[in-house]
């Protein structure tokens, strides 16, 4: 008996609150309904700065994207992507060991491309001095989006500062267990031009030594 009443006490209870909200929907329908002019203009109201918004945000990227175009070919930088890159070239080993051992010799042994770093390295040393003359004086200052323009080069400067090889540790299964960039600036081809020795075999430096002396001793001779 007492379950009986329970359940029906239950079935009352979803009854009521079934009711509660069916006045409550019907309620708001007949508010919208006596109150449909203002919620016209507010759906209006909201269309609008919708579109205003859209059409706001669609002519500041147009401004910058003409502007960043026009200065980039006033500096002759118009593919300064690929001029100025976050590496230059990506070598894959195949443990943790190598990648933790792997350095700016290993890097110059195994791919013999001293010339073409200082190549690059010059070129980079151009382009940022390039960008930093234009950055401290130019005749695009009062241009709309220019400040957008401006931040845009001075994120490319870092960039600048010489040549890096990604090396990447690679398992069997594919996976990416690690990785370092190894940066090369001017400093650093200076000085392994200066030492050709550190990426000589002892024989090809014994050789170059007997080279060396060899020269001397005819000089003497003269």
């Amino acid at each position: 008996m007492a379950r009986r009443r329970s359940k029906n006490n239950a079935g009352g209870g979803i009854a009521a609150l079934l009711l509660v909200i069916a006045g409550a929907f019907g309620a708001a329908i007949q508010f919208i309904k006596d109150n449909a002019a203002i919620f016209l203009i507010i759906g209006v109201s909201i269309g609008i700065g919708v579109i205003t918004y859209v059409i706001i945000k669609k002519r500041i990227h147009n401004q910058r994207t003409v502007l960043m175009n026009e200065i980039l070919d006033y500096l002759g930088l118009q593919n300064i992507d690929s001029l100025l890159k976050p590496y230059d070239t990506s070598i894959t080993v195949k443990s943790r060991q190598t990648l933790d051992n792997y350095d700016e010799v290993r890097f110059l042994k195994d791919n013999d491309c001293l010339t073409e770093l200082k190549n690059v390295v010059r070129m980079r040393s151009d382009v940022r001095k390039n960008i930093e003359a234009f950055l401290s004086d130019n005749e695009f200052g009062k241009r709309p989006q220019y400040k957008y323009v401006e931040n845009e080069l001075r994120d490319y400067l870092p960039l600048t500062d010489g040549y890096r090889a990604r090396i990447v540790y690679i398992t069997s299964a594919g996976n990416n267990r690690g990785e370092k960039l190894i940066n090369f600036d001017s400093k650093a081809v200076k000085e392994f031009e200066e030492h050709p020795e550190w990426l000589m075999t002892k024989g090809e430096y014994n050789k170059m030594l007997k080279a060396q002396e060899k020269e001397e001793l005819e000089g003497k001779k003269h």
